[in-house]
Formats: structure tokens, sequence, C-alpha cells
């Protein structure tokens, strides 16, 4: 016969589930730096540029369009047929565009990202493309972090020099102060072993770098515009602005005028080099900015990128499918110093001639085990619990 349960019976369920739930937790979390943890596994977010035309496009404009999508920036490139496209989106999308000039070319931010704005638009010319996929500065920032620096912090200048030049002594001297105060934490065996980090941990360092970007400087202008659309309300705030950008171009936040301080600026150094307590990107803070970085190839890691690969299809309907790769030679951008684009982007076109051309999403098939093995684990352990406070209440209640 069953009897009234036992007061001692119901701290074995809670505590039970208590556990579960910070179990969980914790194994979405690890003791690898957040800097180096997102520039190994946080794949940025995919930015869309569309090219609307009728018929063919001249010799310039076919440049424009094989510099967008063979510049490995984190950008989808479509190119859409006026003439023969058939879906409603899209020719929604270009009715918005209220002009009659073709082709024309349209980049939207990711579709996370805060600000639902266009990065850019105007008709389909090569300097543009170069100013959308990157800069001497995008480039050195990149450059910096690919060679392990923790953070680069950029300090977006109001244009009042002697408030600006404020900002830049006190961003100098803390960021000097806190490379030897922070201490990076302790990488445990376990993550070792996972793969969670691909370089000895003796070989991780806590780097800060900083660089001025002026709002007038016309090479940078797209830098500019995504600096300030990373939050709603910066694009009408006063004052300087810094915004510490790490792993594959991802700005953590930005700080304004008075909010560009040594507290604020600990904060967000402390949030960077401390431990990752939770791998899923989009669980952390920040918002990615459009870099040309063969990011996979150039970041030593064990293991595989958290991406989603968007399917690649061929650029135009005359040219090879993206994957087959005949077009590196054809691009050269001097802004992205002068090197040829060693393997397309992802690009696709609505034309019927070009068949798509697509690759297996290793990313994505990786976060799903990871997700996988994280469920069965609490499962287990939820299992254990209900076990053991079953078989606990079996004693207490008969």
């Amino acid at each position: 016969m069953v009897g009234p349960m036992h007061p001692t019976a119901l701290r074995v369920p809670l505590l039970s589930l208590i556990f579960v739930a910070t179990s969980a937790a914790w194994v979405m979390g690890c003791s690898v730096p957040v800097f180096r943890y997102a520039l190994e596994r946080w794949a940025p977010d995919t930015f869309e540029a569309t090219v609307f035309h009728r018929g063919g496009l001249d010799p310039a404009q076919r440049n424009a369009v094989r510099l967008l999508a063979t510049s490995h920036a984190n950008l989808k490139v479509s190119v859409v047929d006026l003439e023969t496209e058939k879906d409603p989106a899209r020719l929604e999308i270009w009715a918005e565009q209220e002009t009659e000039e073709l082709p024309w070319l349209y980049v939207t931010y990711p579709p996370a990202h805060p600000v639902a704005v266009e990065l850019a638009a105007g008709p389909l010319e090569e300097k543009l493309a170069q100013e959308i996929v990157g800069s001497s500065l995008r480039k050195g920032i990149a450059d910096q972090l690919v060679a392990g620096e923790t953070t680069v912090w950029v300090l977006l200048e109001e244009g009042d020099q002697s408030r600006d030049d404020a900002a830049w002594d006190l961003l100098s001297r803390e960021l000097e102060r806190l490379e030897s105060t922070l201490e990076l934490p302790t990488i445990e065996q376990e993550d070792i072993d996972a793969g969670l980090i691909a370089i000895d941990e003796n070989e991780l360092k806590i780097s800060f770098s900083a660089v001025r970007l002026s709002r007038e400087n016309t090479e940078d202008e797209m830098l500019v515009r995504m600096l300030l659309d990373t939050e709603e309300d910066l694009i009408d705030a006063e004052g300087p602005m810094v915004f510490p950008v790490f792993g594959r171009g991802r700005v953590l936040y930005g700080l304004v005028g008075k909010g560009i301080a040594p507290d604020t600026i600990e904060a967000a150094a402390a949030y960077l080099v401390g431990s990752c307590s939770c791998q899923v990107k989009e669980d952390n803070p920040g918002v990615d900015v459009l870099m040309a970085m063969n990011w996979d190839d150039l970041v030593e890691s064990t293991m595989e990128t958290d991406r989603e690969l968007p399917e690649l299809a061929g650029i135009l309907p005359d040219l090879p499918a993206a994957n087959e790769n005949p077009l590196a030679a054809a691009v050269t951008s001097p802004s992205l110093g002068g090197e040829p684009a060693s393997s397309p982007g992802p690009a696709e076109s609505s034309s019927d001639a070009a068949a798509p051309a697509s690759v297996p999403a290793a990313g994505a098939a990786n976060e799903g085990r990871s997700m996988l093995w994280t469920t069965l684990g609490a499962l287990f352990l939820m299992l254990i619990a209900v076990a053991a406070g079953s078989a606990f209440f079996t004693t207490k209640s008969v």
C-alpha cells in the first residue's frame, strides 16, 4: 500500500532537476576564451547582394559580379534577370528600389541583423563592388585577428579633434593596463581533447590593438555605416565611439561618448578574454560586419566551423558553376591587397540556364551533432535523476 509522500522525497527530484539544468548549461559552455572560440568556430553571418539587370552585362559589369562572388566575403550573390524573373519576392524587392537604372546592385544585412535596412544600393560598377567587399582597414583588422590579436578596438571619430584625441588617449591607456592585469582562463583538458581549441594554450595571449577611423573616410564608408548600424540609435548619437572587433569580424557593441570609460572598456575586455560560457554564437552578444577574408584556410582549427553553407550555383548563365573555380584569375581587387581571389564565393543566378551545384553543409552537420550530444547528455542525466528520485520515493512511501 502506498502511503503519504515523505517530505524528503520531494528533495531528490527537485535537486535532480536543478542538477540536470545546470549540467545542460555547462555542456554548452567551455573554458576556451571567447575571442579564440569565436575566431575558430563562429562563421560570420551572411550579407546578401542582388544584381538586377535585363539582358546581358558588359565586361566591366561582369567583372563587378565576379569581384562580389569571389572575394571570400561573407556575401551571397544573386543575379536577377528582370526579363525572365518570376519570383514575386524578388520582383517586389526590385519595385522597392524606385529606380529604372539597370543593372542595379542592392546589398542587405543578414536576416538576424538588428537594423533592417540596406547596406548599399546603386548602379552596378566595379568601384561600388570593391567598396562593399573590403577596404585596406578592414583587411588590416582581419589580418590582426588571424595573427592572434585578442581584439581590435576601432575608435570612430566624431570630428571634434579634442574629444576624439581624449577618447583615443583614454582607450590607449586602458588597453595597455588591461593587457597586464587581465588573465586568460585555464583551458580544461576535456575541452582540449574535444578539439575546442586548435592551438597550444601557451600560444594564447592577451593583446589589444586600436585604430582610428574618421566618419569622413570615403574608402571606409561601408565600415562606418556598418559600425553605426550595429544598434538602432547609434546613427543619431553624438560623440566618439569605440567598437571592439573580435573573432571573424564580430563587433561586440559600441561605447559612445561618456560611455568610453575605464570600467566599460574593462568589462568588454574581460568578457572577450574570459571563458566562453555559451558555444552557440546566436546566444552571445555581437553583430557581424562584412569582411573579405578566407577565414577557414587562414585560421588554424581542428574542428569544422559552426556554419551553414549556402547553396552554390552559377553566377551568370554563360559562366561555369561557382565550384569549378575558373574565375579566380579574372578578379583582382586593389582594395584587398591586389591578390587574385583563390576561389569563388557563394553566388546564385535566377536564370534557368545556370544549373545549381551544391556542396555538403559540413558545418551544419557538425553543429547538429554537437546539439545532439548535448541533448542526449541532458536526457541521460535526467533519466538518472528520475530513477534515483523514483527509488527514493518508493523507499520513503511504501
